[in-house]
């Protein structure tokens, strides 16, 4: 809910309960001031339980840069972190332990390199719910991603964050860092996002195919959006025009079915992904 429609809303919480009788108006007064009191109580709870997460994201970095040191082959395996995995194997052990069936981890695309776990994070997100939205067409360009972080806004006005994916050079798009940014002005309330334009080289944008169309009595053929991961990075603003339209045309269709169309809700998939890697 945007400021101007919590405005609004008050507004007719106090007009209602100035129309009510005399006899129940100074209730309903008493239970509408408390109500403030406790979202008072909220914004303050918020702004301390942001400040924590600002304090421990700086401490995940350290250890998300160890990660990406060993994904990526530029240090030697620390012997440490091996004795912690053992010491931990051994607690976990009980009777039934031999018991468990697994399958057998696919590292066929690491085996004989001396280094690094090449596809470390397209397995990631193949096994994450973000990767239900990965196409064939997807996979090649995101075997070159290196890293994903998360970088928090700072401010009082910010509670946004950054997602970075960075790549290898590759023969897709020029330069090899993507970043999405999410603003916010309350604690999980999607304002905008923004991401500077992708620089596809020529026929390797996934995110469009071509089709045919009819074109001053000829068929010609135009670029049409198709399904893709690659349109998690389109902006999404919604005080353009292209998305007050799409409101509107939700609100009457909502109108027309009786409630919300499910399908054309938001799944929050920023999000999700934001809450795996904090």
């Amino acid at each position: 809910m945007t400021e101007e429609e919590e405005a609004q809303q008050n507004f007719k919480i106090s007009d209602m309960i100035n129309k009510m009788d005399d006899e129940l108006k100074d209730r309903f007064k008493a239970l509408k001031a408390i109500q403030d009191l406790c979202r008072g109580f909220d914004d303050e709870e918020n702004e301390e339980i942001r400040k924590l997460e600002i304090v421990y994201e700086n401490k995940y970095k350290e250890i998300y840069q160890l990660r990406n040191e060993l994904v990526n082959g530029t240090t030697p395996v620390d012997a440490n972190l091996v004795k912690a995995f053992d010491e931990r194997a051994v607690e976990m052990k009980d009777a039934d332990f031999e018991k468990i069936e697994l399958t057998p981890c696919d590292v066929k695309a690491i085996q004989g390199s001396a280094k690094g776990v090449s596809d470390f994070w397209i397995k990631a997100m193949l096994n994450h719910p973000i990767g239900q939205s990965i196409t064939e067409k997807d996979r090649p360009i995101l075997g070159y991603l290196t890293n994903i972080e998360l970088d928090l806004h700072s401010g009082e006005e910010c509670k946004g964050f950054d997602l970075i994916f960075t790549f290898d050079e590759n023969t897709y798009f020029e330069g090899t860092t993507i970043k999405k940014s999410l603003f916010m002005k309350d604690q999980g309330i999607l304002d905008k996002t923004s991401t500077p334009a992708i620089q596809w080289k020529d026929n390797c944008n996934p995110a469009v195919k071509k089709q045919k169309k009819k074109k001053g009595g000829k068929k010609v053929n135009v670029e049409v959006p198709c399904d893709s991961f690659f349109t998690f990075f389109n902006d999404i603003d919604p005080e353009s025009p292209e998305e007050k339209k799409k409101k509107e045309e939700a609100e009457k269709k909502e109108d027309e079915n009786g409630g919300p169309d499910l399908d054309d809700m938001d799944d929050g998939i920023e999000n999700r992904l934001a809450d795996d890697l904090d």
